[in-house]
């Protein structure tokens, strides 16, 4: 009994010290490269920080298939329902809260110095409005550079800016990249500056690009779309709407920032869009000029979604016994009740080499070393035993 109250003390003392200690910091490996192109995909779930700057419990949120929540538009759906394309789970933007005032932050690293562009894997849902269309559930705010917030840090911000009443240059298209001559140093000077509007550039599978926009279409309500928009919708100094194009879309990792922690954000804007993951992928150099009316720099024109799933998204752990894309003690549970395909010595020893890693595929966000979670959990089978 006392053995036994010391262990369990033990075991409380460190999963304390272990928590607090905690972060989420993804980090790219020399395994992420799709088709010669470095990269590095974040799951939303994995935020190193979630802020609800409004009323409790109306701000980011983790959903899944496996306890899914109920929206509140017109017609009540599972957010997320169990037949949905989910890479594990998601982070919705709940009902509630006003224009920056919920923000996630989170943690990276990079081992190739690379100017990546960013692709969006989303979906939404109609929001309280019951208008059972689609337009105001997609768009959200992003931090201009590494290490910079989704608001302030928009002021002042020196970067490039898309001039559509520049004359010499071809008027972007929704859906394909902008005429790289249309792009002009700017400084930010509005906090909207940031502002991102996903549906509004369409889905797009091997350069074709449909425009989804009612309740019935088999494009939303769990299902995930990849999507990438080459500029920032374009604001005033007062962050309302003055074109579809703003300052171009791109995060600048330098050979100093090899190695390094590094920092962006989203903050909310608009509810019920669901945010999978987030696809840092470098594309310089890609570009299919003949026939098109200018450069394209989007790997869905050559592509389709399910070339970017099959080669972005993490591929199931065969010692993930519970699904949740994790191989941790509940895994381990599963084993032990005789849950997993393999409830033998083999089954175990699979789970063990396995312990702490996620699916393959794809740089991973490291909340703790397998070692210590290891210790944690013999301790925690001691415990059992001894209480026996």
């Amino acid at each position: 009994m006392r053995i036994g109250g010391v262990l369990s003390c033990l075991v409380a003392g460190l999963l304390t010290s272990f928590v607090s200690q905690a972060t989420a910091i993804t980090v790219q490996t020399g395994s992420d490269v799709f088709n010669t192109r470095p990269f590095l995909w974040v799951e939303a779930e994995d935020y190193s920080a979630l802020v609800d700057g409004g009323a409790a419990n109306d701000g980011w949120k983790v959903v899944s298939k496996e306890t899914p929540i109920t929206s509140v538009g017109n017609v009540p759906l599972p957010i997320l329902p169990a037949n949905s394309n989910v890479s594990g789970t998601a982070l919705l933007d709940d009902i509630g809260g006003g224009h920056h005032e919920d923000t996630a932050t989170y943690e990276v690293q990079f081992m190739t110095a690379a100017t990546y562009q960013i692709y969006l894997r989303h979906s939404m849902y109609d929001s309280a409005d019951a208008d059972s269309a689609y337009g105001n559930e997609d768009s959200i705010f992003m931090s201009p550079a590494f290490n910079k917030n989704s608001a302030s840090d928009w002021i002042g911000f020196e970067g490039l800016d898309f001039d559509e009443s520049d004359l010499n240059v071809e008027v972007p298209i929704p859906g394909f990249a902008h005429d790289p001559d249309g792009f002009k140093p700017s400084t930010g000077d509005s906090a909207g500056d940031g502002w991102t509007a996903i549906r509004d550039w369409g889905v797009k599978s091997a350069g074709v690009v449909t425009f989804p926009n009612n309740a019935a279409n088999a494009d939303w309500n769990g299902n995930f779309n990849w999507y990438n928009r080459p500029s920032f919708i374009g604001t005033n100094p007062a962050g309302g709407f003055t074109s579809d194009s703003g300052f171009k879309m791109e995060y600048i990792v330098t050979e100093e920032m090899v190695g390094e922690t590094l920092t962006f954000e989203i903050g909310n804007r608009e509810h019920y869009g669901v945010i999978d993951g987030f696809l840092f992928i470098e594309v310089n150099g890609l570009f299919i000029a003949e026939g098109d009316q200018y450069p394209k720099n989007d790997l869905l024109d050559i592509y389709t979604q399910a070339d970017l799933d099959a080669g972005i998204l993490p591929q199931a752990n065969v010692a993930d016994y519970n699904g949740d894309g994790t191989v941790n003690a509940a895994d381990y549970a599963v084993w032990r009740d005789g849950g997993s395909p393999d409830d033998t010595q083999a089954g175990y020893d699979l789970w063990k080499a396995n312990f702490g890693n996620s699916g393959s595929g794809s740089g991973s966000a490291v909340p703790e070393p397998a070692s210590v979670g290891l210790l944690l959990v013999g301790l925690g089978m001691l415990v059992v035993r001894f209480r026996r």
